[in-house]
C-alpha cells in the first residue's frame, strides 16, 4: 500500500476514534443550498437515482468501496453505510470478495382504469414509489381556467 493512502487511512481511523469518544455518529455536510444532510444519505441518493433513471442497470457491478470514497470524497465508513442503506432496500447486492452489484428494481404497473388512489397505492406492502418535482412555477389563471374551476 503506498505510503500516501496508508497515512490517510490512518487519518481517517484517528477521526473516526475521536468522533466516536465524543459521541459524534456523523459529520453534516450542506449540498447545494438545500439543507442539512448527511453525507451518506447523499451517496446513497445519488447510486439510487442512478439506479432509478437506469443508468445502473441490473447486474452492472459499483465501483470499489475505495473508488467511491475517492470520488465522494468520503471516508470508507461513510460509503459503507451509503450501500448498507441501498441493501436494506432491495437495490443492491453485496457478494463479499467479489463486489456491490445492483439488483432489478421492480416496477409497478400502473393501470389507468383501476380506481384506487395514489394513497391506497402507498398503502400497500412494498411499495417503492418516488416523487419527482418537474418544474414549479406561480402564475395567474386564465379566464378560461377560472370558469373550469368554478372561480369567476
Amino acid at each position: 500500500m503506498p505510503q500516501k493512502v496508508h497515512g490517510e487511512l490512518a487519518r481517517l481511523a484517528v477521526v473516526s476514534a475521536i468522533r466516536k469518544s465524543l459521541g459524534i455518529k456523523m459529520a453534516k455536510v450542506m449540498i447545494n443550498n438545500q439543507g442539512s444532510f448527511f453525507l451518506y444519505e447523499e451517496i446513497a441518493k445519488d447510486l439510487r437515482d442512478k439506479i432509478y433513471n437506469e443508468q445502473l442497470l441490473d447486474g452492472y457491478r459499483l465501483p470499489s468501496e475505495m473508488e467511491l470514497c475517492q470520488q465522494f470524497k468520503a471516508s470508507r465508513p461513510t460509503v459503507r453505510r451509503a450501500i448498507d442503506e441501498l441493501k436494506r432496500e432491495g437495490l443492491v447486492e453485496v457478494l463479499h470478495g467479489k463486489g456491490t452489484f445492483v439488483k432489478k428494481v421492480p416496477r409497478k404497473d400502473i393501470r389507468i382504469l383501476d380506481f384506487s388512489g395514489f394513497t391506497d397505492e402507498l398503502a400497500k406492502e412494498d411499495n417503492r414509489f418516488t416523487k419527482v418535482i418537474l418544474s414549479k412555477t406561480v402564475r395567474i389563471s386564465t379566464d378560461q381556467e377560472m370558469k373550469i374551476f368554478q372561480r369567476s
